[in-house]
């Protein structure tokens, strides 16, 4: 039987079929990640009833609970001990790329199969092996193959860079983590893309026979020069490390010119564009519906409606800004949101994420909650507000819109032991968290015996960013929890942690006559003052000069859990995250989950 050449349209049947088996590998991988998110809470809850019904048998029988080791079987310890192997092997082990970034080695290897399978899926066998068949014939359907698969990732790439987006509900991990696997793909495809451009220009040589001067070929010339500054802006070395707002713009602006010359370019294949365009039009609508619920914009007119579109923000010792809101809306702890503040911005809908410092209210009557914010003062929009709050005599109310919440924290109410690292103003991230569990403690609807808390900072200054916050969890922790808190202090002088906050004690107190006299806002400088000082007077003991030996603390935590669930919760610079990882590694604690925040975008 003789081989002769496919017809074109056959060749384009079998070429559709290549994304449609892309998709079902990318919907076989979402499918197992939703299973594991669905297997994962059903035995955190069951864990945390288990726990919670064992400590009220050991109530009962005034036993030890919090010494006494949860019951373990060889059957339970077996998958302990295989995610053990992997997290230490992959996910605790991170990869620097100098002047880039560094990332856990589970995340680079997934990074490279993706990539692997999207060129195994663009250079697979072609039948071209017939009479007739030319190195032009070749060229075409591997480089048309390469163009239809780099269309067909459209939808991933850009609902993968969505705040409101499905695959995070599906797998449950945050749309700020799910942004790196955003990167990793749009990366794969630019691969992919520069082959289609290398076929395309071996089987039509450029010369007077091309058609580059067509409009279609114009418009993929486009789409292809901003896809590939889009990636180039977009890596941490660049832009996006230095100028973040500006690439933001430009990261918007570059891909709308992307999708839109895109479609144009081949317009054969536009119907995997719209749904791409459509995706990210509803992750803004689904912003904007948010922004105008929270604040409540139906009531601009009404007399008194304008606190829900406000924000008090007060100066705070440490070179911090602490912003209060009172919204009708409810979140979890360790969430974060976007504020618009249009008086401050340099754009008047420039919107900066924050960590929301505080849990919402327990009043369930209550018809709004306090929404905090602890705002390190830096360059830019910081230093912004920072001056005017100055001008203000340390106080004032600016208009401010807020976009969320969001983000996706595990809960942490089904682990025998929590440890809480924080690096600075990462305290925003596990302050909530360590409140949250404190309620739950109370309320007698978590597992948790052991909460370690672990804050690192540069100086005693800093204590007064949540000085009364400290002091109130600790006064309102139940018996049933045991709270350890640890502030480590690494640049205070060659003196003592007590002589030191002695010391700070006495300035704030000549501040204290220094604002009552001159500051506007004197009766209200004062009671703040006097609230700060008699906290931070009473964390006296709980701080340590120095850096923390994260690996004996970690150890420590793990031997009081005797094998039992134990939660580590990191937010602070790299830096942070890197020693605590190398601090389990080193540990002999398998039964451990690790979550990491880290800053910067």
């Amino acid at each position: 039987m003789v081989k002769t050449l496919p017809s074109k349209p056959q060749r384009k049947a079998w070429q559709h079929d290549f994304p449609v088996y892309l998709w079902w590998a990318i919907a076989s991988l979402i499918a197992f990640l939703t299973f594991i998110n669905i297997a994962r809470t059903l035995v955190q809850r069951h864990r945390r009833r288990s726990a919670i019904s064992r400590f009220n048998e050991a109530s009962e029988e005034k036993n030890d609970f919090a010494s006494s080791p949860p019951p373990t079987s060889s059957l339970a310890q077996f998958p302990i001990k295989v995610a053990a192997v992997a997290n230490k092997t992959f996910f605790w082990r991170d990869v620097a790329f100098k002047f880039f970034f560094r990332i856990p080695l589970g995340e680079l290897v997934f990074t490279w199969t993706y990539t692997f399978v999207l060129l195994l899926f663009a250079l697979l066998y072609v039948p071209l092996d017939v009479p007739g068949s030319t190195q032009r014939d070749l060229a075409l359907l591997y480089s048309n193959r390469c163009g239809l698969l780099v269309f067909s990732q459209l939808p991933l790439i850009v609902g993968l860079a969505s705040k409101n987006n499905t695959i995070s509900v599906l797998t449950g991990i945050s749309y700020e983590k799910l942004n790196f696997f955003h990167r990793s793909a749009s990366r794969a495809s630019l691969i992919i893309c520069w082959l289609h451009v290398f076929g395309r220009s071996v089987a039509i040589p450029l010369g007077k026979d091309n058609q580059i001067g067509e409009t279609h070929m114009i418009l993929g010339v486009v789409a292809f020069v901003s896809f590939n500054l889009i990636v180039i802006l977009g890596y941490k070395g660049f832009l996006r490390a230095f100028a973040y707002e500006a690439f933001l713009i430009s990261h918007i602006v570059l891909a709308l010119l992307f999708l839109i010359g895109a479609s144009l370019h081949w317009a054969e294949f536009a119907d995997y564009v719209y749904p791409a365009m459509g995706l990210w039009f509803l992750d803004r609508f689904v912003r904007l519906v948010r922004v105008i619920f929270f604040n409540r914009f139906w009531n601009i007119v009404s007399k008194g409606s304008s606190g829900s579109r406000r924000a008090v923000v007060e100066s705070v010792h440490g070179g911090a800004l602490k912003l209060t809101l009172q919204r009708p809306m409810n979140w979890n702890a360790g969430q974060h949101a976007y504020l618009v503040c249009p008086t401050v911005s340099a754009l008047p809908f420039e919107a900066h994420p924050f960590t929301i410092a505080s849990i919402p209210s327990s009043d369930k009557k209550a018809s709004t909650s306090e929404l905090v914010f602890i705002v390190r003062v830096h360059d830019g929009f910081t230093h912004r507000l920072s001056e005017l709050a100055k001008s203000h005599g340390g106080r004032f109310e600016i208009p401010c819109y807020i976009d969320g919440p969001y983000g996706t924290v595990a809960a942490l109410d089904s682990f025998h032991s929590s440890v809480l690292v924080a690096g600075g103003s990462g305290v925003t991230f596990t302050l909530p968290l360590a409140q949250q569990l404190v309620r739950q403690a109370q309320l007698g609807v978590s597992a948790v015996r052991i909460l370690t808390f672990v804050w690192i900072i540069q100086s005693v200054d800093h204590l007064a960013w949540i000085s009364g916050e400290l002091e109130t969890l600790r006064s309102s922790c139940p018996p049933s929890l045991v709270l350890d808190l640890k502030i480590f202090v690494t640049r205070s002088p060659d003196v003592s942690a007590e002589q030191q906050l002695s010391d700070d004690v006495s300035i704030h107190e000549e501040e204290e006559v220094s604002s009552e006299e001159n500051s506007p806002n004197g009766s209200i400088d004062e009671k703040n003052e006097k609230r700060k000082l008699s906290a931070s007077s009473s964390l006296v003991s709980d701080v340590i000069k120095g850096r923390p030996d994260l690996e004996e603390v970690l150890n420590a935590v793990l031997v009081d859990a005797k094998g039992g669930p134990v939660s580590v919760n990191v937010c602070g610079p790299t830096s942070l995250s890197v020693a605590t990882k190398r601090a389990l590694r080193a540990g002999t604690g398998n039964n451990v989950t690790l979550s990491v925040e880290n800053f910067g975008w």
